[in-house]
């Protein structure tokens, strides 16, 4: 990845109080592109794998992590929208304001568990874009 596109990514996901007030004029807002992985135990070594995680599921895997970052349920105030999600493929789209990024990515790298606790899910960032 490019150092410029490696800043880009930084900048959008780290907005300054400028960069928020003049979204919230224009109405811009930030979208997400996401690889999500899972990492499953397989005797002594830790083996990544690609597993289907149903919509429902997403859906309330995604709700559980922003309601309770830093572990508080309730505590992050965080407005998104799925915009699509391919199972096959285990990418998802989001898109949130930019007052909600920095705080949704942190929760989605917080969250790494299954509800059942036995497949680590991991969230891994492909593209960053404001539109």
């Amino acid at each position: 990845m490019d150092q410029i596109k490696v800043q880009s990514i930084i900048n959008l996901l780290n907005p300054t109080k400028k960069q928020i007030e003049q979204s919230e004029e224009t109405n811009t807002n930030v979208i997400l592109e996401i690889k999500i992985n899972y990492l499953v135990k397989s005797g002594m070594q830790k083996q990544e794998e690609q597993l289907a995680l149903d919509r429902e599921m997403l859906d309330l895997h995604l709700d559980l992590a922003v309601t309770s970052l830093n572990g508080k349920i309730g505590s992050a105030d965080i407005q998104y929208q799925v915009l699509e999600y391919s199972q096959k493929d285990s990418k998802l789209k989001i898109i949130t304001d930019f007052s909600s990024v920095n705080r949704l990515w942190n929760s989605l790298m917080m969250a790494s568990a299954t509800f059942d606790g036995s497949t680590a899910i991991r969230f891994d960032l492909i593209n960053i874009t404001a539109n």
